[in-house]
């Protein structure tokens, strides 16, 4: 839209002040941001950078391509071609005003031809202005997730829905000292730039995190995932304090919660910073189950229905959600005790952990030729796969199909969350 008032034409006059996107920072984006991928087949590897063949009779998994010197991931595949589109962000600072730039890069790929890059700015995120933050941005295909047109003005209250992860942030990038004091140092472990820039001022769990190098912990805080870091401040202190890297914040929290059931001391670094994450989240999981199975049949009944009803609630607008492609099927579950089977199939803690009772996340059975792989948890609010897990929380060999199948159908759960946020 057309700017019209005085704060609207200062931003789109600093929009006008940027530069355009540099040659450096073109090629930044072509080398470091898309994956550079080698196709091997029975007599060797086309490089699918310049499109040439050369012979290769290993099994290595990387190599360097002879013709253009181009490091190379290598996979056994017939196809001769295929599309990359990555996201890159650019920092600038103009007037003393933080600027986020995020640039969609694209990279066509066809066996026997160089391939080609196009790049095209998709919006600018200008932080605190007179106390709000603004967009300029090209019009936005809400269920497709794609952008057309030019980039113009947009409503302040739109500046929330440009929120998108990025794979890497442009070297040479300007960020604003107060930031940098905050703990950024190039990295927003895969935090949109908006909810970063947004947040971290304000959420000091957050900046301590993120100081600390705790990446998922810091991910999952200012995403507001959850309230783990809440609930487990003290432990996660501890953690700090002994040097304990978190790699995967939703089962350590899954694992604390597990611990707090049985009992067990939680400033201790002997439960809360274990050798093996998985295999002892795992054997709590065992005990948790344990201990409910011992308890009275009647309560559980009179709990699960309780349950039931909340729930029911909560999620019926949901229920008939299917998704299907191939011999992939992804539907919602539609009751507490789905949850439980559910649970004992994968041996995970999506029952023993309440995921039930999750208000802002919706949990989906991935089930291929009828026999159930994985359980996914998508976040109602970014819009996003949470986590995608089966047996003893590891991913099933169709883990990306999954998670591909339920990024191309967002736009179905994201239209009944809307309806569903009118009416309330």
């Amino acid at each position: 839209m057309q700017p019209r008032t005085k704060i609207q034409h200062r931003i789109w006059g600093l929009s006008k002040e940027l530069p355009p996107i540099s040659k450096t920072q073109q090629e930044f984006a072509y080398s470091k941001v898309l994956d550079h991928v080698g196709h091997r087949s029975k007599k060797g590897i086309t490089c699918m950078d310049c499109g040439q063949f050369f012979e290769d009779t290993t099994t290595r998994k990387r190599c360097t391509c002879p013709n253009c010197n181009t490091k190379l991931t290598i996979e056994i595949t017939r196809k001769r071609k295929f599309t990359q589109r990555r996201l890159m962000v650019v920092l600038d600072v103009v007037d003393g005003i933080q600027i986020s730039r995020t640039i969609e890069v694209y990279g066509h790929h066809r066996a026997g031809e160089p391939v080609r890059h196009f790049i095209m700015e998709l919006y600018q995120h200008f932080f605190n202005v007179e106390g709000k933050n603004h967009v300029v941005a090209r019009q936005r295909n809400y269920f497709g997730d794609s952008f057309t047109g030019d980039l113009e003005v947009r409503r302040n209250a739109d500046a929330d829905c440009y929120r998108y992860s990025v794979d890497k942030v442009c070297n040479g990038s300007k960020v604003l000292p107060v930031f940098k004091k905050l703990g950024f140092k190039g990295n927003f472990h895969w935090v949109s730039p908006y909810s970063f820039f947004t947040k971290i001022q304000y959420d000091n769990r957050a900046e301590t995190l993120l100081k600390a190098g705790q990446g998922s912990m810091f991910r999952f805080e200012i995403t507001g995932w959850g309230n783990g870091a809440y609930r487990f401040w003290d432990s996660i202190k501890i953690c700090i304090r002994n040097k304990y890297k978190v790699k995967d914040a939703q089962m350590y929290y899954d694992y604390l919660g597990l611990l707090a059931r049985c009992g067990k001391d939680l400033r201790s670094p002997k439960y809360v910073c274990p050798k093996n994450l998985t295999k002892e989240h795992d054997r709590y999981v065992k005990k948790v189950r344990e201990m409910d199975r011992r308890q009275s049949e009647a309560r559980k009944i009179a709990k699960a229905m309780d349950d039931e009803a909340q729930y029911l609630q909560d999620k019926q607008a949901f229920f008939g959600l299917c998704f299907v492609s191939g011999d992939v099927t992804v539907k919602v579950l539609e009751s507490v005790q789905e949850f439980v089977s559910e649970s004992e199939i994968h041996k995970h803690c999506v029952f023993t952990g309440d995921y039930f009772k999750k208000q802002d996340s919706l949990i989906f059975s991935a089930i291929v030729k009828g026999i159930p792989v994985e359980t996914v948890e998508l976040s109602l609010k970014e819009m996003q796969i949470i986590q995608s897990r089966g047996l003893h929380n590891k991913p099933s060999e169709y883990n990306e199909d999954i998670k591909k199948l339920v990024d191309r159908n967002i736009g179905q759960v994201r239209k009944i969350y809307e309806q569903l946020q009118s009416t309330n």
